[in-house]
């Protein structure tokens, strides 16, 4: 029987049916890129805000080493 095809496999107007699914799988990949470079966009601002309040928070507080590591 080898030859033979089934109705899903058949191409259509638009080639083989297995490239709309590429296309939506192509949207879900840039969905997954924004959300990873947008979490990763929130974490380096919050460590540079960290970076820049820690001075000021050591002056006022005088936390020693194993608070400032808390903080």
């Amino acid at each position: 029987m080898s030859g033979t095809t089934t109705a899903g496999a058949r191409p259509t107007a638009d080639g083989p049916s297995r490239r709309g699914g590429a296309r939506r799988g192509g949207a879900n990949r840039w969905t997954v890129l924004v959300v990873l470079c947008v979490s990763l966009l929130l974490i380096a601002l919050d460590s540079t805000v960290l970076h820049v309040a820690v001075p000021a928070v050591t002056e006022d507080l005088r936390p020693g080493p194993i608070e400032l590591l808390w903080i």
